[in-house]
């Protein structure tokens, strides 16, 4: 057996340990149930998947005999590889029996991290002016898609009007539907501020929302908006 060839039509077998100086061709199977020793390098006749290395040398540890990859690596059993599930939903989380088999734990990663499904935040830290009573937007912004059920939304804006004895009105909005009422504020003095809010639970349905803050000046002057968020929550 050393350093010949062996053509075998269908399966070379051995009960024993066997070893290999030179070459072995098989023209379909070898089997061997005892230790096997390989005198030089072991390739694939068979080209593997496209961009990859039609010679794929083998490696082993000098002191374990384990095989192992080019980087050190230890290789693993294909039957210790992690398996696919059938019919597994996107972003679910698996889970691992005490047989070593997994199996889709059928809880989404967002349920367990508040990702953007059960979340949404915005704001605005700049200063918008607004002379008209025309509203405009000050804060605006389109949701990713949210889980349909009951949310908690929070507004804040803090503003005023530029001119004394003059008003800002703002209204917050939910795919241009004013929630609550219009929040109209005179103010006493030149450059005044005040705080305006209005929190929610309302029941959305699933998809994409846009969220806004709009604010005019009914009674001329300047009105002015220097902050203003939106946070909207999934509660149940």
């Amino acid at each position: 057996m050393f350093g010949e060839k062996l053509y075998a039509v269908s399966c070379f077998c051995s009960l024993s340990n066997s070893v290999f100086d030179g070459g072995v061709t098989a023209a379909s199977t070898l089997n061997v149930s005892g230790a096997t020793v390989l005198g030089s390098t072991v390739f694939l006749t068979t080209t593997p998947a496209s961009a990859s290395n039609p010679n794929q040398t083998i490696f082993w540890d000098a002191n374990s005999k384990a095989l192992v990859s080019d980087t050190g690596v230890t290789v693993q059993y294909i039957k210790n590889k992690i398996p696919k599930i059938t019919g597994a939903t996107a972003g679910n989380i698996v889970l691992a029996n005490t047989d070593g088999t997994v199996y889709d734990s059928g809880v989404n990663i967002d349920n367990i991290t508040g990702g953007t499904g059960f979340y949404y935040y915005l704001e605005n830290t700049g200063s918008t002016t607004n002379t008209t009573p025309t509203p405009i937007n000050y804060l605006s912004g389109t949701s990713g898609i949210l889980q349909a059920g009951t949310w908690s939304v929070d507004y804040t804006a803090i503003g005023g009007n530029n001119s004394r004895a003059k008003s800002i009105e703002v209204g917050f909005y939910i795919d241009n539907v004013l929630q609550g009422v219009l929040q109209k504020v005179e103010t006493v003095a030149t450059d005044n501020r005040v705080f305006l809010g209005l929190s929610r639970d309302l029941i959305l349905s699933g998809g994409t929302h846009t969220f806004s803050i709009r604010f005019s000046a009914p009674n001329a002057g300047t009105a002015v908006i220097d902050f203003g968020s939106i946070r909207a929550r999934l509660v149940s």
